[in-house]
């Protein structure tokens, strides 16, 4: 878990966006990588990092967290902000696009997408369908506000297909 907080850090990104649940069907699809209670700390000695979890705010549909990382030797932290969608289930589709539509305004509004700050990291189970899917439903509503309010659906289709032969399957 400590690399994971390290390319945080190195990327200097300011939020996670979680979009799976630890425990999905019955079976573990993601480490609890954060220390569940406010004022918890964990130390990942191998990068030299230490998170605390500052609050949680949890909702219907989604779960916003503030966390502390801290690069031990120096003293050096930064606020990172946790985005953690629970109701999209694996294999499925969110009950209802308004949920998904309010988390993703939740995101954009907190500044976690910003072109001043270090990309945001975005996962899910297994990194290709609820990320590729916030992904793209993201993209296409930036181009829709630059576009007058039109991509052709050919785009939005071949750049999902471009991006998923991008990414690596586990």
């Amino acid at each position: 878990m400590g690399h994971f907080w390290l390319l945080v850090w190195q990327q200097r990104s300011n939020a996670v966006l979680m979009l799976n649940r630890v425990f999905e069907k019955g079976q573990l699809k993601c480490h609890q990588y954060w220390p569940q209670e406010q004022g918890d700390t964990m130390t990942f000695e191998d990068v030299g990092l230490e998170l605390q979890t500052v609050h949680s705010v949890p909702g219907d549909h989604y779960t916003v967290r503030k966390f502390r990382l801290a690069d031990v030797a120096t003293g050096e932290h930064r606020e990172i902000q946790h985005f953690h969608y629970t109701t999209w289930p694996d294999f499925g589709v969110p009950q209802c696009p308004d949920t998904f539509l309010e988390f993703l305004g939740a995101v954009r509004g907190s500044g976690a997408l910003a072109e001043d700050v270090g990309p945001a990291v975005i996962h899910c189970s297994a990194g290709i369908g609820r990320s590729g899917t916030f992904v793209l439903v993201d993209s296409c509503l930036v181009l829709v506000s630059f576009l007058s309010n039109s991509v052709p659906i050919v785009f939005v289709s071949n750049s999902y297909f471009r991006w998923r032969k991008r990414v690596p399957r586990v």
